[in-house]
């Protein structure tokens, strides 16, 4: 078997055991991904491959999408190496359009403030017309659009719900300034589009920035057809519950 290898850092002995095993190679079968949440979403960005995410628990690295640690490795190459694995749709990259240019995110596209507050209405695209989902128009320090996997990040930060199904897009606007401050949870075939009505903001998707944009203008966030795939080591497997109480503690622990 043939690997790719993305790490978050120099693990010598463990980059050195699945060098003896395996064939590294730049696009293997699978992506093996040694890190926590980041290193996962800059090897889902560089690579198509089913992806296996192995924490770095000696740092506190969540790892929302990893069933194990870096201590469990040799237990890794084993289950690879015969074969006792299986492969599993995460979910869809996300299709940010702004001024006709494509952009693929892993969990979010959001809008934030550069000064101030900012202001803007929320659409969705049906025959190609636009349709409000909010009636009115929001004010405050941005809005987040993410989908199950993004729902977890800076999402669950902003207060937004945690997504269980991969068929969902959750909006969650970041301190709101007015009546209405829940998030809106809609199906992922819907094509959104926020428009800059007052002031200006910072268009990003995952840690990239896109640019500023001003009023009048608007930007479209939809499912794209770019798959996510994770590969899942038979017999090994942390439920919802285990990964969340993973991840409070930690927000406890760097508290």
């Amino acid at each position: 078997m043939n690997v790719s290898l993305f790490t978050k850092k120099k693990y010598p002995e463990i980059e050195r055991k699945i060098r003896s095993n395996f064939e590294v190679v730049k696009n293997g079968e699978i992506c093996l991904v040694i890190g926590g949440d980041g290193t996962f979403i800059h090897a889902a960005q560089k690579t198509s491959c089913p992806i296996l995410l192995i924490r770095d628990n000696t740092d506190d690295s969540t790892g929302y999408y990893s069933d194990l640690g870096v201590d469990r490795i040799d237990e890794v190459i084993h289950l690879l190496k015969n074969k006792n694995y299986h492969v599993e749709l995460l979910g869809k990259k996300l299709l940010l359009t702004y001024k006709n240019k494509k952009y693929y995110a892993i969990n979010e596209c959001y809008l934030s403030n550069s000064v101030g507050e900012v202001s803007f209405k929320v659409y969705e695209i049906i025959n190609n017309k636009r349709q409000h989902i909010y009636p009115f128009v929001v004010g405050g320090d941005g809005v987040i659009i993410s989908s199950k996997i993004g729902s977890t990040a800076y999402n669950r930060s902003a207060g937004g719900p945690i997504l269980l199904e991969n068929n969902l897009f959750c909006i969650t606007f970041i301190n709101p300034d007015g009546p209405y401050r829940n998030a809106l949870v809609v199906n992922s075939n819907k094509t959104i589009e926020i428009e800059i009505s007052k002031y200006e903001g910072v268009l990003r998707y995952d840690n990239f920035t896109v640019g500023t944009i001003r009023k009048g203008d608007s930007f479209r966030v939809k499912s794209s057809e770019k798959e996510i795939k994770i590969i899942k080591l038979n017999g090994i497997y942390e439920t919802f519950g285990d990964k969340l109480k993973r991840v409070i503690k930690s927000k406890m622990q760097n508290a």
